[in-house]
């Protein structure tokens, strides 16, 4: 036995054919179902009514609320709410865009102008090749940067930086330089270090600081080594002052850059900590300054001991003259 779809008024002739008929029940034709897709009813009884379902995706009642203004189903005059504005007017107005009413609003990349708003060089070459638009995140024409896109971190630099204040992008789409000090090579044999006392942090937590002058010379490799051999469990730590007073080396947020390179004779009371050791190039002649400090926590006795070896191109420097500032709390 076949199930035929037929229409409404099909439906009715079977239907009534049907009743009919005289033959067995079971040899009667049942009337098939089909969605009429304005009388609110799930005439199909596939659970989607109406519009809702695809069956009806044709139905000229159906397209109006789909989102798009169909200009050859006469939508501009007919369905405002695809068609807003008066689509079909020739004003691209309003809420009006290319997808939703192409009549009006053609799309422009192809017009010859670069729109900062919504083209780059991505998304429309033709209109925009060779040309920057500063502020939409794309690296294009003479810029450096845009955004956070085409920078650089410090340390993957040639040659690698300490973080400093970072590398930035500036409104005008060049890069702005605040990396740190560089980084190099050239160590000390550490044959002449100077030991020291330094305390912990007092009771709020402020860092206290033994300072010393290195006289360099601008390109100097400069070696710092600390050790915390003698008394205590120090968890140490250097910051380096150029002798331009303002880039440095070991100050950035994170403080890992002269920390923690190497295990200390004795283990810190942080457990996971370490001490400094680094070669740095100084920016300026003059004196680089060089902080020692611990961080605070649980020292074993305070203050701690601790050695500072400082080499200068491969020769250790003499620092029996001592800090220039001892137990301080300003750095620099």
């Amino acid at each position: 036995m076949q199930h035929l779809r037929v229409g409404a008024a099909g439906s009715l002739l079977l239907a009534a054919l049907a009743a009919a008929s005289c033959g067995d029940p079971e040899e009667q034709i049942v009337p098939a179902v089909y969605e009429l897709c304005t009388d609110g009813v799930d005439g199909d009884e596939d659970g989607l009514v109406d519009c809702d379902d695809p069956d009806c995706d044709a139905e000229p009642a159906c397209l109006c609320g789909n989102g798009v203004c169909d200009m050859e189903a006469g939508e501009p005059t007919t369905c405002p709410l695809d068609c807003p504005m008066g689509c079909g007017d020739g004003v691209c107005a309003g809420p009006e865009t290319p997808a939703l009413c192409p009549a009006d609003c053609p799309d422009p990349c192809g017009d010859g102008v670069c729109d900062p708003a919504t083209e780059n060089q991505q998304n429309c070459l033709a209109d925009c090749e060779g040309v920057a638009n500063c502020g939409n995140g794309v690296v294009e024409g003479d810029e450096e940067c845009d955004g956070l896109t085409g920078l650089s971190t410090c340390g993957a630099l040639n040659p690698p930086r300490g973080q400093g204040d970072g590398l930035s992008c500036s409104n005008t789409c060049e890069v702005v330089d605040g990396c740190g000090l560089a980084m190099c090579s050239t160590a000390g044999t550490n044959t002449m270090a100077y030991s020291g006392t330094i305390s912990c942090a007092d009771v709020t937590n402020e860092l206290r600081w033994d300072i010393f002058e290195v006289p360099v010379m601008a390109g100097d490799c400069v070696y710092i080594r600390l050790d915390n051999a003698g008394l205590g469990n120090a968890d140490l730590r250097a910051t380096v002052f150029d002798a331009n007073g303002t880039t440095f080396f070991g100050g950035a947020e994170d403080y890992s850059e002269l920390d923690d390179e190497w295990a200390c004779t004795n283990t810190p009371w942080f457990s996971a900590g370490g001490c400094p050791e680094r070669s740095i190039v100084a920016e300026t002649t003059g004196n680089l300054r060089v902080g020692v400090t611990q961080w605070a926590g649980g020292c074993a006795t305070d203050p701690s001991d601790y050695q500072l070896d400082v080499a200068v191109n491969g020769t250790d420097v003499d620092l029996s003259a001592g800090p220039v500032a001892t137990d301080t709390p300003m750095f620099p």
